[in-house]
């Protein structure tokens, strides 16, 4: 790799990390258990979701909304 390809790929990268999100532990904790649930092959309710978390069904569902997956997992 050339001193001009590194260039590229830092500024390539840069220019993609100001679309990415940054999430609290929290939030990658509930997105790693949220993962491990899908890869059940079943829908994940908030009501799921709170049980794995181990939380309350309105704290599952602030993490499901802050993670944007609020409206693809209903209050079941």
């Amino acid at each position: 790799m050339t001193r001009s390809d590194s260039t590229a790929i830092d500024e390539l990268w840069e220019s993609a990390a100001q679309w990415s999100p940054v999430f609290s532990p929290d939030e990658q904790r509930a997105g790693n258990i949220l993962h491990r649930e899908l890869a059940k092959g079943e829908p994940v309710t908030i009501a799921r979701l709170a049980r794995a978390l181990g939380a309350p069904d309105d704290t599952a569902q602030a993490l499901a909304k802050r993670l944007g997956a609020e409206s693809v997992y209903p209050r079941i």
